[in-house]
């Protein structure tokens, strides 16, 4: 996992607490085989255990398909959590989140994908009121928090499917595709490398948006 992007999704979320290494990555329950981004992230302080809401105990054994942030504080006068909880499409990849990019006039966000969500929010001064109790007493969650670090002693680690899926792609075969690579000047361009001193990213390309 890249460290560097993980810190500048946290920095861009505006999170402020600095006690702890943000964001914090749910891992998969059990003691199955788990992919070797987990273990990095572990080895960067980033990874949690997966345990049970207390909603609903042994939610941890099902495996999650869904894509939710959370960022819960407490206040401590009304004796409540505010913050907020996002569910939508986002992987927890560069091309659904964005990357930094280093403009003229400042920094600059890409982002390759299109994605949808939906943010939900409990404001610090509303923490403690409304029906129910406030977003997180209505809101629930496939894990709980806070979260526990996690420990991995003793799991398998495998590669990531994405390595996987790059050695196979490396072995196809692109002959009959060749009216494409010269209309879409095929993949070589897409590189986080500068392109004649200017970011690729910055490009104005109308091959990006043909659909």
């Amino acid at each position: 996992s890249d460290e560097a992007w993980f810190d500048d999704l946290d920095r861009f979320v505006g999170r402020a607490a600095a006690r702890s290494v943000g964001p914090q990555v749910v891992a998969p329950a059990g003691e199955g085989p788990v992919e070797d981004v987990y273990e990095s992230l572990l080895e960067q302080g980033r990874l949690v255990t997966h345990s049970a809401p207390q909603h609903s105990p042994g939610r941890e054994f099902i495996e999650n398909h869904s894509k939710v942030l959370v960022r819960q504080f407490w206040h401590p006068d009304a004796a409540a959590p505010y913050g907020w909880v996002y569910v939508g499409s986002h992987n927890l990849t560069k091309a659904a989140w964005g990357s930094v990019v280093e403009a003229e006039g400042g920094e600059r966000l890409w982002v390759g994908n299109r994605e949808l969500g939906v943010l939900l929010i409990q404001p610090r001064h509303e923490a403690g009121r409304g029906a129910g109790g406030g977003l997180f007493s209505r809101t629930p969650l496939p894990f709980r928090v806070p979260a526990l670090p996690a420990d991995l002693s003793g799991r398998e680690i495998v590669s990531t499917w994405v390595e996987q899926a790059e050695e196979q792609t490396e072995q196809w075969d692109w002959s009959t595709q060749n009216w494409w690579q010269q209309e879409w000047n095929g993949w070589s361009s897409w590189s986080d490398d500068e392109e004649d001193g200017q970011d690729w990213r910055l490009a104005k390309r109308n091959w990006w948006w043909w659909a």
